[in-house]
Order: C-alpha cells, then structure tokens, then sequence
C-alpha cells in the first residue's frame, strides 16, 4: 500500500464477523501509527466510532446534527 496523507474509508467493516473487524481495525490501527496518516471513515457501527475516532461527526440526510 502506498502511504497517503490521508486515508478515505466507507463502512470498510459492513458485513464483517467481529473476528475479522477486530483484525481490520488493528491492521488500519497500525497503518495510522507507523505512518502518521490522517483515517476518515463512515461507519454504522457507533462502537467503532467511539473506539477508534478522534472527532465524530453525526449526518442525517447530508447535513451535520452532532
């Protein structure tokens, strides 16, 4: 994988068993940390967005309300 500023995610986990999402968040965890690279993600899952987000930012229809 080249090394981004800046790494563009959606719902990459969807339909993953938690097995398998834990080993996702772990690699993209990593990936982040030796690289100093810059994740934004949309998620459903609101575990993972509390577990592994900075800054959360809530959309309803295209516009922010949290």
């Amino acid at each position: 994988m080249i090394r981004p500023k800046l790494l563009v995610l959606d719902e990459l986990t969807i339909g993953l068993d938690p097995r398998a999402r834990s080993l996702v968040w772990d690699r993209i965890s990593g990936f982040r940390k030796e690289n100093g690279v810059t994740v934004f993600f949309a998620t459903h899952y609101m575990n993972e967005a509390d577990k592994y987000a900075d800054c959360i930012t809530l959309l309803n229809q295209g516009r922010v309300v949290a």
